[in-house]
């Protein structure tokens, strides 16, 4: 009961307030005509040369309290205004302790908290279109060619072959009964090719061959092969070799040999010279 009362109190409020703005907006058109009118006499009064009215006073003092009087009525009304807008916010709807509105009842006048002639929209809240997002991939980066790619360096072998011969024809042409059971017409070991690990030396190569060797000095100086020593045949008889066909006075253990190289032990019974022996 307490809460209908109030809301009637409200809506009479209302209903005072508005018939209060249409009594001051109706006389504030009576002043503006009235202004109006006397303007347009005092126009045609102001043409006359020294003209005054009733009282002595000039026409244009009455003009002027006129005015003052619109001015005041257009300040009234205004307040009027405010005081009617005051009462109309007080009857927006309150809420509960759900957080639900309750809508108060509507009055005979519709929409009494808005002044005639207004009007308010509210504004759409449109949303932002959500960029989209970009689709375009990078480029990938083109693969290296076979071209552009450093040409690897080919793995060193850590073998090498070369051939291997021992012959003692010199001795054999001297006196073959003495190497009768050694060789075959002169020949120990005809070529053949073997496989030694890298850097092998001339001395590596011999006893690759399976021959039996006597040597002395460290083992680089090669004294007899298969049983036939040096001085077997004289003085100046004995074990040379040569390599690629050059012969040589370093020792066979420091001798090393390379890919292909071809060694061949030759017996002479004249220091070299019956076998060409050529030193480097």
């Amino acid at each position: 009961m307490l809460l209908q009362k109030t809301r009637g109190q409200k809506t009479r409020k209302a209903k005072i307030g508005r018939t209060t703005l249409l009594l001051l907006v109706a006389a504030l058109t009576i002043v503006t005509v009235a202004l109006l009118l006397t303007a347009c006499s005092g126009g045609i009064a102001s043409s006359t040369a020294g003209s005054t009215g009733s009282d002595g006073v000039p026409a244009t003092g009455e003009t002027t309290g006129d005015a003052n009087a619109a001015t005041e009525a257009l300040a009234s009304a205004e307040l009027a205004g405010s005081d009617l807008n005051d009462d109309s916010s007080s009857t927006k709807p309150k809420k509960d302790k759900s957080g639900s509105e309750k809508k108060s009842a509507p009055t005979a006048g519709g929409n009494s908290s808005a002044p005639a002639g207004s009007s308010s929209s509210p504004k759409s809240a449109s949303p932002k279109p959500a960029s989209p997002k970009s689709t375009t991939t990078k480029p990938k980066a083109p693969a290296p060619s076979k071209k552009d790619k450093p040409a690897q360096q080919a793995p060193q072998a850590q073998t090498i072959t070369v051939t291997v011969a021992v012959d003692c024809k010199t001795a054999h042409a001297k006196d073959p009964a003495a190497v009768a059971g050694l060789s075959n017409a002169g020949v120990i070991l005809a070529a053949k090719q073997f496989t030694l690990a890298k850097d092998a030396t001339v001395r590596q190569a011999l006893d690759a061959t399976g021959l039996r060797v006597n040597a002395a000095f460290g083992g680089g100086y090669i004294v007899g092969i298969a049983g036939l020593s040096e001085f077997d045949l004289g003085p100046g008889s004995g074990w040379v070799y040569s390599v690629n066909g050059v012969f040589s006075s370093q020792a066979s253990t420091s001798y090393r040999l390379k890919e292909g190289d071809s060694v061949a032990w030759r017996y002479t019974c004249n220091q070299g010279e019956d076998v060409g022996a050529r030193q480097r």
